[in-house]
């Protein structure tokens, strides 16, 4: 399945990590201050933070928004301009909103949840077709927030070669201590890919870290 987004110019931001990050993966460099990612070595990312183009894609890059960066080790999967759930390669985003009072008080943690896939409307219409693998709630010194994992099977409708399909998806989602930033890691593929590229995801999701 893909979401439009817009187009992407590559950038050049990784950086060899320093001693103490494994050799196998890559510090991101040009992300918001008090923020931190690694990538396994081989991963591409992409900025799409300041294209002109971009006001109507899923990531609603705008002014409000601080940071928004794809990553995948295909580079297919970066040039298809387009969020991608059931790729054979993983697909991930990190976003980095700014939040008015009014949005603050009209957001909640399930709103932020459901802001990329509509998890808790399908899981009540066919709970047969998502499983839960983790949710975990978030409370530390980076905000509050969620850390979910399932995988859900979506509909030959919704799917890019026509076909039904198991895909997996990883999200936290962290509003800030300040509850004026909302920053989301997203990372999704096919189920079977989800399998294969587990120990890379995870090094990920562990990685990252965010007091913005």
């Amino acid at each position: 399945m893909r979401v439009h987004a817009p187009r992407m110019a590559l950038i050049g931001t990784l950086v060899l990590a320093a001693a103490c990050t494994a050799p196998s993966a890559t510090l991101v460099s040009g992300l918001p201050e008090d923020t931190m990612l690694t990538l396994p070595r081989g991963w591409q990312m992409v900025d799409v933070a300041t294209d002109p183009l971009a006001a109507n894609n899923p990531l609603n890059v705008g002014p409000e928004v601080l940071d928004a960066k794809v990553f995948s080790p295909d580079p297919n999967e970066l040039a298809a301009g387009s969020i991608v759930l059931d790729g054979s390669s993983p697909y991930g985003f990190v976003h980095i909103r700014q939040f008015t009072q009014e949005q603050i008080a009209e957001t909640s943690i399930r709103d932020l949840r459901n802001g990329v896939f509509p998890f808790d409307r399908t899981r009540a219409k066919n709970p047969a077709v998502l499983k839960v693998i983790a949710q975990t709630p978030i409370s530390d010194q980076r905000g509050f927030g969620e850390h979910l994992t399932f995988s859900v099977r979506l509909p030959s409708s919704a799917t890019s070669d026509g076909i039904s399909t198991s895909v997996t998806i990883d999200q936290t989602v962290i509003m800030s201590p300040a509850t004026n930033h909302v920053s989301v890691l997203f990372v999704a593929c096919t189920s079977d890919c989800f399998e294969v590229y587990q120990s890379q995801i995870d090094g990920i999701v562990n990685s990252w870290r965010t007091t913005t």
